[in-house]
């Protein structure tokens, strides 16, 4: 194992925390930034909507989390994407229990994955 095969993975999950505590701030317009709704309120208003992010992992990981800051439950289309991104159910239990000591309760999923 080499310096760089050990440095990567602790990379990625420093990322991966700094995604989901700025998915706190994100708001529920970023779930969907390419919208008319989202369009329209940047044009005309000037609200500043974060985009999507580049890399598509992170993406899941982002839309995920924005879920679990601002509803009590995250839809089964966001975990499905969440999981296909690379993600696993022991993932998403660590974010929504981060979440939730955050937040104070713990958004629910649509089924109680094993």
């Amino acid at each position: 194992m080499n310096a760089v095969s050990t440095i990567e993975p602790q990379r990625q999950a420093k990322m991966s925390w700094q995604v989901i505590d700025m998915a706190r701030n994100d708001g529920p317009h970023s779930l969907n930034p390419d919208g008319i709704v989202v369009r329209i309120a940047r044009s005309l208003f000037g609200i500043a909507v974060p985009r999507r992010l580049a890399n598509d992992g992170l993406e899941a990981l982002r839309r995920f989390s924005v879920r679990a800051w601002i509803s009590d439950f995250v839809p089964a289309r966001e975990v499905q994407d969440f999981l296909d991104a690379g993600y696993t159910v022991t993932d998403a239990k660590r974010i929504l229990a981060y979440v939730a000591h955050h937040r104070g309760f713990t958004p629910s999923l649509p089924v109680s994955p094993a």
